[in-house]
């Protein structure tokens, strides 16, 4: 039963038993029979009642307790979530400050990079003008050799022109000094 029930019962049975004549004989009539009866029940309930009452305010005192359990759970709770959301935050913020050092880094390699190759592009340029000026080199040096040759010949014959041309002269001028021998006699001969 309820409380209300147990209490509006106990209180109809003390109004019947209040109600009651006090000069009824001491013999026990189905009327004092009924009462007693119900004096039992209001007993009974009475102690029912209280049974009742202490369950309901151990109840209330375990509810109690639970709920200061709960609030205090709840309060760790929202400090532990104020702490998180303010890790969280600065995780995020680190995340993004990270971020944009890793772009500014990124760009500055980039920009590294393009230069390199531009740097890259002229040393090609300058390697294939110096390839281009080595097999010019090479084509002319092909054609001196060539030149050289041709004068080296040159050269040679004209020294062996030069030497026929000594040899010559050692051969005419020793037949002019045998040719003015000879005139010389003559003279002296004709003289004697």
């Amino acid at each position: 039963m309820e409380r209300e029930e147990l209490e509006f019962k106990i209180d109809e049975l003390q109004m019947n038993r209040e109600s009651a004549p006090n000069d009824q004989a001491i013999t026990l009539d189905p009327d004092q029979q009924e009462v007693q009866g119900e004096s039992q029940q209001m007993k009974e309930l009475r102690a029912q009642c209280g049974v009742l009452t202490r369950e309901r305010d151990t109840a209330l005192a375990e509810c109690q307790h639970m709920r200061d359990i709960l609030q205090s759970v709840e309060t760790e709770l929202g400090e532990k979530t104020k702490d998180f959301v303010l890790q969280y935050k600065a995780m995020k913020e680190q995340g993004a400050n990270t971020v944009q050092e890793l772009q500014d880094k990124l760009e500055q390699l980039i920009q590294e990079r393009d230069e390199l190759l531009e740097r890259v592009r002229e040393v090609t340029e300058d390697k294939n003008n110096l390839m281009k000026n080595v097999q010019d080199l090479e084509l002319k040096l092909e054609a001196s050799a060539g030149e050289d040759q041709k004068l080296q010949s040159s050269v040679e014959e004209q020294t062996t022109l030069a030497c026929e041309l000594k040899q010559s002269v050692k051969e005419l001028t020793s037949q002019n000094e045998e040719i003015l021998s000879k005139l010389q006699m003559k003279k002296m001969r004709c003289k004697t």
